[in-house]
């Protein structure tokens, strides 16, 4: 596989960037669950809401590499990691913020997954201060929680599905180790601290 497509990490690393992978289970649930179906409208604000979140946080990195805070767009230096990860902490605030100022009823399952992936992201920053675990295993194993939470507690019949996730998140751990970014250990620990985070925290909430 890697003679052939020398690439394949970087693409997969890019397309289930942590960035998006929010976005992407937004579209899953939004797509597959009745109870956050519920006001569609409001799920649309709330998505674009997320959107501008993420885009901000994404354009924020970027003007971080380019006046060299960062040594590169992965940030794989640890102590580089602490000012992207509160930029992104501060703008998952305000998207919070922003959708609780909305006076209409919205489903607090979406409360909760934006409240979820607060907690885990302020996680990381504490533990990157000592230990550089996987963002990118967060993310995935994160949304991995987050969607067989949902699937369990609104009945979705989503579990053929669940192993197609599992394979994604093994293919983005394949490649941070391989792209050097992350040891074996960085990756597991991030793989635990986001499914077990996202999955507990959603519990607690709902």
């Amino acid at each position: 596989m890697n003679a052939t497509n020398p690439k394949l990490p970087q693409v997969i690393s890019w397309v289930l960037h942590p960035l998006w992978v929010p976005v992407y289970l937004f579209a899953v649930l939004l797509a597959f669950d009745p109870y956050l179906q519920m006001q569609r409208p409001i799920a649309w604000y709330f998505a674009v809401v997320l959107c501008v979140s993420v885009l901000a946080s994404a354009l924020s990195i970027l003007m971080m590499r380019r006046s060299k805070s960062i040594s590169d767009l992965e940030v794989s230096v640890r102590k580089e990691r602490f000012a992207p990860f509160m930029v992104v902490l501060l703008y998952q605030g305000l998207a919070l913020w922003t959708v609780q100022g909305v006076p209409a009823y919205i489903p607090p399952g979406w409360f909760a997954l934006l409240q979820a992936q607060l907690a885990v992201l302020a996680v990381a920053v504490l533990i990157n201060l000592r230990f550089k675990a996987s963002m990118h295993m967060m993310g995935t194993t994160g949304a991995l929680g987050a969607l067989t939470f949902f699937n369990r507690a609104h009945i979705l019949g989503l579990d053929a599905w669940l192993p197609v996730l599992v394979l994604l998140c093994g293919a983005v751990a394949w490649a941070r180790i391989r792209m050097g970014v992350h040891s074996v250990k960085e990756v597991l620990v991030g793989s635990l601290l986001g499914y077990f985070l996202m999955s507990s925290i959603l519990e607690v909430l709902l």
